[in-house]
């Protein structure tokens, strides 16, 4: 199988896309009369479904190629823990624990113009919860990981 994919697998990635993108393409061209009869402001223009094929195909390779990666991570977090694979483990534990933390955290939008606009797009208190935690955790992430690269900076200069 690996010698198949490593001979063929990039033209065979290649013609699925391109596949994919002709048919993507013929459908639009299909509809784009329709799409085109209305206005931009026509509410009858956001009924299209001339760009759902190519929506769902993304989607649906987004997450293929999602559950690949998720696989071969952990193939190869436990053919290699002691070379490596238990620090990426602690590094996935850490930022789980992270989230973990934030979510629990954090609070509900019960006021302002963020709740105008949760209450206009039925955002539940959950998902809110869950919104707010993931952007506090992301920050947090973002603060750990430019704290970790200016020290290993610092610590360069005097190797």
């Amino acid at each position: 199988m690996y010698n198949l994919l490593s001979k063929y697998g990039q033209v065979g990635a290649f013609g699925v896309g391109l596949l994919i993108t002709v048919i993507f393409v013929f459908s639009i061209f299909t509809g784009l009369e329709d799409f085109n009869a209305y206005g931009p402001k026509d509410a009858a223009r956001f009924d299209t479904t001339i760009f759902n094929f190519g929506i769902g195909v993304a989607v649906a390779l987004a997450a293929v190629a999602f559950i690949i990666m998720l696989i071969f991570i952990l193939l190869n977090t436990v053919t290699s823990l002691t070379s490596g694979g238990a620090k990426g483990m602690i590094g996935i534990l850490i930022a789980v624990i992270v989230f973990a933390v934030c979510y629990f955290l954090a609070e509900p939008l019960t006021g302002g113009p963020l709740d105008e606009y949760c209450q206009k797009f039925f955002v539940t208190e959950g998902q809110s919860q869950l919104i707010s935690g993931s952007v506090n955790a992301s920050i947090i992430m973002c603060g750990i990981a430019l704290a970790v690269f200016v020290l290993s900076e610092i610590r360069n200069i005097f190797k």
